[in-house]
């Protein structure tokens, strides 16, 4: 399985660190409360998280099938319990294409070599996962 960097894979390597620096005795069990405890608060935020239950099962073939086999209740329960973590969105985002390929030029030129058919392709694939931005802020 491949590993993307994400808001939440950034973060858990600087919490370990902070908690290896500051613990003595007992350090891994510390750490490993810690950051159930991380992951707990992160879910908390994730519920109010708007999550488009058709998008998601359509752009997620094994998530609709995963629901289907009832091992998730719903779309955003699997947003929250995993999906954040595996670097999926909530739902789809518009992308402002020609603000984007200018900011990401190597997108444009990805574009234009048929390497991917739009920005809003390379953003969901690969941008979201990567701390590209699709529109500006």
């Amino acid at each position: 399985m491949t590993h993307y960097v994400t808001p939440y894979t950034m973060i858990e390597p600087l919490i370990k660190q902070s908690i290896a620096t500051k613990s003595s005795g007992g350090a891994a069990e510390t750490e490993a409360v810690l950051l159930k405890a991380f992951h707990d608060v992160i879910k908390l935020l994730l519920l109010s998280v708007d999550v488009d239950e058709t998008w998601y099962r359509r752009t997620y073939p094994d998530v609709a099938d995963a629901i289907e086999d009832g091992l998730f209740n719903s779309a955003k329960d699997h947003f929250i319990s995993s999906g954040y973590a595996e670097g999926r969105l909530p739902a789809e985002l518009t992308v402002d294409s020609a603000w984007y390929e200018k900011i990401y030029p190597d997108v444009a030129e990805s574009i234009r070599n048929g390497l991917f058919d739009s920005s809003a392709e390379h953003f969901r694939l690969y941008g979201y996962r990567e701390g590209r931005i699709p529109f500006p802020v």
